[in-house]
């Protein structure tokens, strides 16, 4: 009996430590008319960007916990849009019900002022070493809409581009994209995002922090231009080596059994 209670305690803390958590959310309620893939349940939504502005909010994983205890907060030019969005070609199962759903149908930005506007959102309390596949979703129908998309795991002393997905989760053979990144050139939210559905995605691990930073950044630098941000879905994939000491665990439990019997 000993060493059946041994044996489900290790496997299911295994089970614990190999599962995948994922985080979405959703910027914007302007959109109202259709559901969210998943349930709205699955969503950490904002109706403003003074939501996530000023201090920082513990987001909840698709289950609705907030135990691990991941924060978010923005920062920059970010703001809120009265505008909704509907996509001519639909975009990825993760954000879309057909041509569109409350996530993708609506957006923060980086305001419309001149300047290249930019802003930061900033995840805390993430584990450090672990991975972290993150996707961004960016649909506007017009060309206006157009920026870069960085990362930073250095509290922004070094920025990276994300790599851009066809909405079925495949690499793009677009030539504009052939040896690019969202970094070195403009995400394009009309002919990338609204008319294909594409959206942005990276596995960043992060070596000896806790914080993740993403960038969004207007390509144009005149007045009425902007950089929309839909939506984003951050997943937690757990570190390496906690396979390893669950594994030497579940070996010296079952040696320290045998030895007792």
């Amino acid at each position: 009996m000993s060493y059946q209670i041994l044996a489900g305690f290790l496997f299911a803390s295994a089970l614990t430590l190999s599962a995948q958590t994922t985080y979405l959310i959703d910027f914007n309620t302007t959109r109202t008319t259709s559901t969210f893939p998943g349930g709205a349940s699955a969503w950490n939504v904002y109706a403003a960007d003074t939501d996530i502005e000023g201090s920082a909010v513990t987001i909840a994983d698709t289950s609705g916990s907030t135990a691990t205890g991941i924060t978010l907060i923005g920062a920059g030019s970010l703001t809120d849009s009265g505008n909704t969005e509907t996509l001519d070609n639909g975009g990825p199962s993760w954000v879309t019900e057909g041509n569109s759903s409350n996530a993708a149908g609506d957006y923060f930005f980086t305001s419309t002022g001149s300047g290249a506007e930019s802003f930061t959102l900033t995840f805390g309390n993430l584990v450090e070493d672990s991975q972290i596949s993150l996707d961004l979703f960016s649909s506007r129908y017009t060309d206006t809409a157009t920026g870069y998309f960085e990362y930073s795991i250095d509290d922004g002393s070094t920025w990276y581009g994300f790599s851009v997905l066809e909405k079925d989760g495949t690499a793009t053979t677009d030539v504009y994209w052939l040896g690019e990144d969202t970094s070195s050139s403009p995400y394009r939210g009309k002919s990338d995002g609204d008319a294909l559905g594409r959206y942005m995605n990276e596995i960043i691990t992060l070596s000896g922090t806790t914080s993740l930073q993403i960038k969004v950044t207007d390509y144009v630098t005149g007045s009425g231009t902007y950089t929309v941000l839909n939506a984003l879905r951050l997943t937690v994939i757990p570190e390496p080596s906690n396979y390893a000491l669950i594994s030497a665990g579940f070996a010296a439990g079952l040696i320290a059994l045998r030895r007792r019997r």
